[in-house]
């Protein structure tokens, strides 16, 4: 299953980079949660397009995934945590940051789905 969530979870972060909504909707449980720097915010499918929709000003790529650790709580629960560099391009300017996520992936009708995701920038 370590396997599966970890390439689960490089699938939801390609839709984000290549701003594939329908795509991301299939892999994310809703009612969802998300936790970041800005805040938490517990989201249906509508607020979750809404909150999509309003950052696509924002390209990002992701440079890298690594120090992947999964934990399978039954077989149809795991936790994912892992660091994450991205470069990002917002009104003209370019950065690049790192952060430290986790997510609780789901089966819910034999297809996994992200139901929490949490987001820590890390110090430069």
């Amino acid at each position: 299953m370590n396997t599966a969530i970890i390439s689960l979870e490089k699938q939801y972060w390609q839709r984000m980079e290549n701003h594939e909504l329908d795509g991301l909707l299939d892999l994310t449980y809703f009612p969802c949660i998300v936790s970041s720097s800005k805040g938490i915010r517990k989201a249906d499918k509508q607020s979750f397009v809404d909150m999509f929709e309003q950052g696509k000003e924002l390209v990002f790529k992701v440079l890298s995934i690594s120090e992947e650790e999964v934990i399978e709580l039954t077989d149809q629960t795991a936790v994912i945590a892992y660091k994450v560099a991205t470069e990002k391009t917002y009104q003209g300017k370019t950065w690049q940051d790192s952060c430290v996520c986790n997510s609780t992936w789901v089966l819910k009708d034999g297809a996994w789905k992200c139901a929490m995701h949490s987001e820590i920038e890390l110090e430069k």
